[in-house]
């Protein structure tokens, strides 16, 4: 599976700049996981993942739960069935916390199909 980070129209990338900034073993973590991902694809690899329900992209925003110390989101999609593009990260908060999180992995999904 290839992975792939989204890149602002400023050229930033969000998710790298967040996992960049995260504390060393929460960094080597998510790291690990996205080999995993890399290497055996998302139905093997020991990570969690869950697709998100309802509006009008159902089925096409997904998230990965990770984390060492603290527990962290990566928003992203699947296209071409081999790409995986990650939109978003964020720490996790509790249920209805998280609003203006998929909002902006929303919008960014809008952007890429």
């Amino acid at each position: 599976m290839e992975l792939f980070y989204y890149q602002t129209e400023q050229g930033r990338i969000p998710v790298k700049e967040y996992i960049d900034a995260l504390e060393k073993e929460d960094r080597a973590k998510i790291i690990a996981d996205f080999e995993l991902i890399r290497k055996y694809g998302l139905k093997d690899a020991p990570v969690s993942t869950r697709k998100l329900q309802g509006g009008q992209f159902k089925g096409k925003l997904w998230e990965i739960k990770t984390g060492k110390s603290n527990q962290h989101r990566i928003f992203y999609c699947i296209l071409l069935g081999t790409q995986l593009h990650m939109l978003h990260a964020c720490k996790k908060q509790k249920e209805g916390g998280q609003n203006k999180d998929l909002d902006t992995a929303l919008k960014r999904l809008k952007k890429i199909i």
